[in-house]
């Protein structure tokens, strides 16, 4: 019986899954911290614990992500744009042919062939600026859960334009924001508006 793992050694995560076949047994994601391949083992481990697998059972390991060759017990590196384009293609019933992938320090713009093949992908070049550690920076200041941004910008009566590309200096301005007086309105939605001047 030949199971398979997959690691994402990702910026801000460190995701892996067990498979058989197509069916995933296993899954674990925690944050990425120095000693990224300490960790990953350790997450190979937990898995072959819970799932009482040998490592004699194991087909390969396949790792993508930023931290992708730090793991020297793979048999397989993926480059992560390409792991994007074939896994929405597959999760899509092969419907997917764009891929907008918001990660923790870039985001990944990929269209995909008729045949899953990747055939264009964008990335962000310098600034986090929209990335996922802009979001979960703008969370963690406004105490809101970023899995309730959008439910929140659509219930929004107005908008709070930030003039800044910087992850960095939107953080400052957000707060200086909420210093001037800037409210999350409760009442049809917890979001930032302007209160009109009294």
């Amino acid at each position: 019986m030949e199971y398979k793992i997959g690691i994402d050694l990702g910026s801000t995560a460190i995701k892996t899954v067990i498979v058989k076949d197509t069916e995933l047994l296993w899954k674990k994601v925690v944050p990425t911290a120095p000693g990224q391949e300490a960790l990953a083992l350790k997450l190979i481990d937990d898995g072959l614990t819970d799932l009482a697998i040998k490592k004699k059972d194991i087909g390969g390991i396949s790792v993508t992500g930023y931290g992708k060759n730090l793991i020297t017990q793979a048999h397989t590196v993926i480059d992560e744009v390409s792991a994007n384009a074939w896994g929405v293609y597959l999760l899509s019933d092969k419907k997917a042919r764009t891929v907008i992938n918001i990660g923790g320090q870039d985001i990944k713009i990929i269209r995909i062939s008729e045949d899953g093949k990747l055939s264009d992908f964008k990335m962000n070049d310098k600034c986090a600026a929209g990335t996922g550690r802009f979001f979960e920076m703008a969370g963690r200041i406004l105490d809101t859960p970023i899995y309730d941004f959008a439910t929140l910008a659509d219930n929004a009566d107005a908008s709070i334009n930030l003039n800044s590309t910087c992850a960095v200096f939107a953080e400052s301005e957000i707060v200086s924001l909420l210093a001037k007086g800037t409210k999350r309105k409760t009442s049809s939605g917890d979001c930032m508006n302007r209160l009109p001047d009294a």
